[in-house]
């Protein structure tokens, strides 16, 4: 039983690395403007901001925007949407 634990941990310890290293090379392979541009997206995903200050409309992150949702809905009395009626 100790072995195949040993065992287990030591092929999840494998999968990581080899993970973690190819994910390396992909960003080391990917262009320079591609990695800023990249970097600007998510950046943009997890900040707060005006979108349009006359409106009245701003950029919240997205993890909390879904929380928004949910709590909405909850208040509403319906569930919250599915992705299937997000997407369309």
């Amino acid at each position: 039983m100790i072995l195949t634990f040993v065992l287990i941990v030591a092929v999840q310890a494998l999968f990581y690395n080899l993970q973690n290293e190819r994910a390396t090379r992909a960003d080391q392979g990917m262009p320079r403007s591609l990695s800023r541009l990249r970097s600007a997206q998510l950046e943009a995903l997890g900040a707060y901001g005006w979108i349009d200050r006359g409106q009245g409309v701003v950029a919240v992150p997205i993890e909390r925007a879904m929380e928004l949702i949910v709590q909405e809905a909850a208040r509403a009395g319906a569930s919250p949407p599915s992705n299937r009626e997000v997407e369309q």
